[in-house]
């Protein structure tokens, strides 16, 4: 099997998706789009654009999961993107309304109350009132951070 860092040896390729957690794709998956900075070439991710710092290593798109799942399944690229949208929809849709969405072996999703306080911009030393308002918060499990740290490795 033939992974999507098609320009990396197997072991290299082995070893950015153990690091990141993601299985490689099947080799019928067309190559991805280039991710410039981090490793200095195409290694498999598309560009995206954040505030996030660059040395975080490759960026796994949502355009870049449809390919994956429609490729591992033998699914459209529209029906796998209905499927992404539907299980993101549904997380959105139930933590916005007070609940959690929990993922065994992944993590949980939940809402969090910040009570009201003043904000200082540290700019311009302007004061800002902000009322109580809720923010979504991710607590990752113990499998989902030994993935991350390396210590287990990722089901297939």
């Amino acid at each position: 099997m033939t992974s999507s860092f098609h320009h990396l040896s197997r072991s290299a390729a082995l070893n950015i998706s153990r690091k990141h957690c993601l299985r490689p794709a099947v080799s019928s998956v067309a190559p991805f789009r280039s991710y410039s900075s981090g490793f200095g070439g195409n290694h498999g991710f598309s560009t995206v654009t954040s505030n996030a710092p660059k040395d975080n290593g490759p960026v796994l798109s949502k355009a870049d999961l449809a390919q994956i799942i429609s490729a591992e399944h033998d699914l459209k690229m529209a029906e796998s993107n209905r499927i992404i949208d539907t299980l993101l929809d549904t997380i959105v849709e139930a933590v916005s309304k007070e609940g959690t969405v929990s993922v065994a072996g992944f993590g949980k999703f939940f809402n969090k109350k910040l009570e009201a306080r003043d904000y200082r911009n540290p700019r311009t030393g302007e004061t800002v009132f902000k009322g109580d308002r809720k923010v979504p918060k991710f607590k990752a499990f113990t499998n989902f951070k030994d993935c991350v740290e390396g210590t287990k490795s990722v089901k297939k």
